[in-house]
């Protein structure tokens, strides 16, 4: 799990222990994985890109970090216009249409597999998204 949160990471920690699942916890940005020299078979960003100033570059730098049959699952806020959040929650997009997504994933070299959507009742909807690193045999 990466995080640039103390907290989040130890929230995560806690909830992984009481299921008896061990993972790494890494404190850091994403931009310093690769120095890492470490590949990985799939990444998740849960509700993250809404909050970055560059998501076409974290889609770029997660491809980087993705072996060749590697997978990214992306969930996010679909575009909104509740403004509030950006106040409230610092949120620096108001989510992201699908074909904006899959538009940076294909810059990127990750092309889509599959889409869905969760509508929830505060009005926001929620979508997720499965990249494959192209050239891959997934």
């Amino acid at each position: 799990a990466l995080d640039i949160a103390s907290d989040m990471l130890s929230a995560c920690e806690q909830r992984l222990a009481k299921q008896g699942i061990s993972a790494e916890l890494i404190e850091a940005d994403l931009s310093l994985l690769p120095a890492r020299g470490v590949q990985y078979q799939a990444l998740v960003a849960n509700m993250v890109l809404h909050h970055l100033p560059e998501p076409a570059l974290f889609m770029q730098q997660a491809a980087q970090l993705l072996t060749a049959d590697g997978v990214l699952l992306i969930t996010e806020l679909c575009r909104h216009d509740q403004h509030w959040v950006q106040q409230i929650q610092g949120d620096r997009w108001l989510g992201f249409a699908p074909e904006q997504l899959a538009q940076w994933a294909d810059q990127a070299m990750l092309g889509l597999k599959q889409t869905s959507f969760i509508a929830l009742r505060n009005g926001f909807q929620i979508q997720q998204l499965l990249f494959v690193k192209n050239g891959s045999s997934s």
